[in-house]
């Protein structure tokens, strides 16, 4: 039947069998009806045409079946109807080809585009062709809805196109072996998108299952108890995603993927609220379960329960204004980097580290790592010190001081400061072991530093060595009044007078004044004029080499003191 180009004021073929519909550039003021057991069926081109066509009320092809072995079973680019396009109610359509079964690209729908309880199928070539398709109402694909593709185009393909007031695809079945099964770069809907009501995708290839890159949507996208799989690339790609309220990954939701773009792929994404991901099942053996750099969420990252992750979190530079909260993570393979928060911002976080390292038996056997340098937040919640400092020693892969300094400014801030110094501590300990001190030499100064006065951390450790060491030298200063300096008898530590009397000796107190006054560097305490050593003897400048080094270890204790002291002033400021 021909009809291109015709103007009629209404059209019913309710029922009628043809073996081929052509009406390019038709025009119906009512509306047009091809349902309840409209059939279409050709070996040859399309099986119906309508492109250019403009439909001035509602076009209805439920229960309609439109077959073509070669081309499109419904070519209707440029397609305009200013009601709805209804194509449900076991609406069935195959053909073959790369030019889709349906084809409605650039086409315009004023109402609802409904595909409910429809099935489109494709050998060779696209199921569903909606390119820059434009529908002012919501579009239905679902309860359920199933579309079979094949090829690098995808089976559902809905590239730049404008949906007015939403996308539900709950409960629909989209497959394809050899590329995406939903593929909408660029799409915008003005609504929320529902993937909700165990929808099922399957796809095949880097370009991932469901492919929406660049998309904008300006409600919900709510993934809850859906199943997306990829056994060789991601199961979501949504490169710098635009989402105006919440994602939800969650409630029995479940994606496979493969590889390094990850199982889900939110690179560049922006969320309005919310990232859900409470009781999800993301998996990928060989790459991120969740690939999010650069990651913007307004509010909070909730995977606060029974979140079964297999494969890594990587969401490096990535912005968090509200709560990150990973409680709920159970990571299956704590194999490798498993967590990646390099350069990330976020408000409060909140992460047990028993998730990367549950007790000292799994330490001995787990070679998980993270990546927490330049990560920043202002609240963590229930922080343990103690097993954050042995996961930044023994769980990240280089030396890093800011994780350290970050947790401790932290740990200040709550007003612990013992804990503050302690984690500094250690950070001095992992820059000794890891990071870059130069030879034995410094690096044995750095240990001495530690372990005298905790690395400027435990001013009274150094005050300790330093009342320690002028003991010793007045321990040396007592027993020089003691030895013989040489045949005559006379002590080391003797008289310093001339007019002293023969055999006379240094007393006690004059003795502790000598090894004091030795000892000390830039202080005299005038005893010297009375009693001092006798430098002429060996033994007399065995003693005074022995006042040296102390008098040297007292420098570098003062020294060690000072900037301790005034370091502690700094910070504490």
């Amino acid at each position: 039947m021909a009809l291109d180009d015709a103007h009629l004021p209404w059209l019913a073929l309710t029922g009628s069998f043809l073996p081929h519909l052509s009406a390019n550039g038709l025009e119906v003021d009512a509306k047009l009806d091809l349902d309840n057991g409209f059939t279409v069926e050709t070996s040859t081109g399309n099986a119906v045409e309508l492109i250019a066509a403009h439909v001035h009320g509602k076009l209805n092809l439920s229960g309609a079946r439109l077959l073509s072995k070669s081309g499109s079973a419904l070519a209707a680019d440029r397609l305009r109807v200013d009601g709805s396009l209804c194509l449900k109610e076991d609406f069935y359509a195959s053909s073959a080809g790369g030019r889709g079964t349906l084809s409605l690209a650039e086409a315009h729908i004023g109402g609802q585009l409904i595909l409910t309880q429809a099935e489109l199928v494709n050998t060779s070539g696209p199921a569903f062709i909606g390119e820059q398709i434009s529908v002012d109402g919501a579009v239905f694909m679902s309860e359920p809805f199933k579309a079979t593709g094949h090829g690098a185009n995808g089976t559902i393909r809905l590239r730049s196109a404008k949906l007015g007031n939403g996308l539900a695809l709950d409960g629909a079945r989209l497959s394809n072996d050899s590329g995406p099964a939903f593929s909408a770069d660029g799409i915008q809907i003005a609504a929320d998108l529902s993937m909700k009501g165990g929808l099922q995708i399957s796809g095949h290839g880097e370009r991932g299952a469901v492919r929406m890159t660049g998309a904008r949507i300006d409600g919900e996208l709510d993934a809850s108890g859906a199943e997306i799989g990829n056994s060789t690339g991601p199961a979501i790609s949504a490169r710098d995603l635009h989402v105006g309220e919440t994602i939800y990954l969650s409630d029995g939701f479940i994606a496979r993927g493969e590889g390094q773009y990850g199982a889900v792929r939110l690179t560049g994404a922006n969320i309005g609220t919310q990232l859900v991901g409470t009781k999800a099942q993301i998996t990928n053996s060989s790459g991120p379960s969740l690939s999010a750099e650069r990651l913007r969420v307004h509010n909070d990252v909730d995977f606060s329960a029974d979140a079964r992750i297999t494969g890594s979190i990587v969401l490096t530079s990535s912005v968090i204004e509200g709560k990150l909260d990973l409680t709920g993570i159970e990571l299956v393979n704590k194999k490798g980097k498993v967590l990646n928060l390099a350069v990330a911002k976020v408000q409060e976080i909140s992460l047990s580290p028993k998730t990367i390292c549950s007790n000292d038996r799994e330490h001995a056997t787990s070679s998980a790592e993270v990546n927490v340098a330049g990560l920043t937040y202002t609240y963590f919640a229930d922080v343990d010190s103690a097993r954050w400092r042995h996961l930044l020693r023994h769980h990240t892969s280089d030396y890093s001081p800011q994780p350290y300094q970050q947790l401790a400014l932290l740990l200040k801030s709550y007003g612990h400061d013992n804990e503050a110094r302690t984690v500094l501590r250690a950070q001095q300990d992992d820059l000794r072991a890891r990071g870059d001190l130069g030879g034995w030499f410094p690096r044995t100064v750095h240990w001495l530093w530690g372990r005298i006065a905790g690395y400027g951390y435990r001013v009274r450790g150094v005050a300790a060595a330093l009342g320690i060491t002028l003991v010793l030298a007045s321990f040396l200063g007592i027993i020089a009044g003691s030895v013989p300096a040489g045949d005559t008898g006379r002590p080391v530590a003797a008289p310093a007078s001339a007019t002293a009397p023969p055999g006379s000796t240094c007393s006690l107190i004059e003795r502790v004044g000598l090894g004091l006054d030795r000892g000390l560097p830039l202080a005299s305490t005038g005893i010297r004029s009375r009693c001092d050593l006798d430098t002429y003897t060996f033994a007399g400048q065995i003693f005074t080499a022995g006042l040296w080094a102390i008098q040297f270890v007292i420098w570098g204790l003062a020294t060690l003191a000072v900037a301790g002291y005034t370091g502690l002033i700094r910070r504490l400021a």
